[in-house]
C-alpha cells in the first residue's frame, strides 16, 4: 500500500530489547484507555491519532540497540482515490 513513510532516529543511548518491546507494543495497541492511565503519553497519543484517522491502517515500528540509538518508523497509507483529503483521512 502506497503512503507517507516517516522515519524518526536518535542517535542517543537507546534503550534496552525489553523496553524496545514494551514501546512498540503499545504503540501497535495504543488507545484512548492508555491515555487515560495518566504517565507520559506522547508517542502513544500520536500512535491514537493516526489509528483514528486512518482507520487503524497506520503502521508504527521501533527498532535500536542500547549504547547506539532507537529509529521509530511511522506509515501512514496514501488518501483514496476519487475522494477528498479530509474525506479519506476519515474514512467516509
Amino acid at each position: 500500500e502506497e503512503g507517507l513513510e516517516i522515519e524518526i532516529e536518535d542517535t542517543g543511548s537507546g534503550m534496552t530489547e525489553a523496553k524496545l518491546a514494551k514501546l512498540q507494543n503499545n504503540m501497535r495497541n495504543a488507545s484512548i484507555e492508555m491515555l487515560k492511565g495518566g504517565g507520559r503519553v506522547g508517542i502513544i497519543n500520536a500512535c491514537v491519532r493516526l489509528k483514528m484517522v486512518t482507520e487503524n491502517r497506520a503502521e508504527f515500528c521501533v527498532e535500536g540497540e542500547e549504547g547506539v540509538g532507537t529509529t521509530v518508523t511511522i506509515r501512514i497509507p496514501c488518501l483514496q482515490e476519487g475522494k477528498t483529503d479530509a474525506e479519506s483521512i476519515a474514512g467516509r
